[in-house]
């Protein structure tokens, strides 16, 4: 099964992010559906069931606390056809530890994640194979008008591990557990 760990949104940043989404110009990304907007802290892929199961398990053992999370300016990661356009997500001392802590008991429980350097956004469009001609500059002037978007403090209390169903129309997120962050 293809899962992630994640960080889920309140209806009010969801909300953000869907008016920020609706700025973007026809036919430069597909985009995300507002139920689907996370956070990504791990991506561990098409995993067996056991190895989902000790993931679960490590993961119920993460301790960290709660946090605020500001979302700020937006960008572009890859090009199409892989590529994403996205919300930027400030990378606070609260955010940074409970990715290392996640990656941390993760790795101990066996699970080989790749080395990324962790870059926290939130989805907004998945870029088409093929761009329109004049998408370049419209991508660009999108780029600089949502430059100064900002949408925060998002208070941050829990943690997801999601299974992924991937259909034409986009993924399709199902909660696996979650666990809660404390309040010290």
């Amino acid at each position: 099964m293809r899962v992630f760990v994640a960080l889920a949104l309140p209806d009010t940043a969801r909300d953000a992010l869907s008016d920020l989404q609706d700025t973007i110009p026809p036919g430069l990304g597909r985009p995300v559906d507002w139920d689907a907007f996370h956070l990504t802290l791990a991506f561990a892929g098409e995993q067996p069931a056991a190895t989902v199961e000790a993931m679960r398990d490590a993961l119920a053992t993460v301790r960290s606390p709660c946090f605020d999370l500001h979302l700020k300016g937006t960008g572009q990661l890859g090009d199409a056809p892989a590529g994403v356009l996205h919300a930027g997500v400030a990378a606070t001392p609260g955010l940074t530890a409970l990715h290392a802590r996640i990656h941390g008991h993760l790795a101990g429980a066996g699970l080989a994640l790749p080395r990324r350097r962790f870059r926290p956004h939130v989805t907004l469009a998945r870029m088409p194979r093929r761009m329109p001609p004049d998408a370049t500059a419209a991508l660009g002037h999108w780029l600089e008008r949502s430059a100064g978007f900002h949408h925060g403090p998002v208070a941050v209390s829990r943690f997801t591990l999601y299974r992924s169903h991937l259909h034409p129309d986009g993924a399709i997120h199902e909660t696996l557990a979650d666990w809660p962050l404390t309040s010290d």
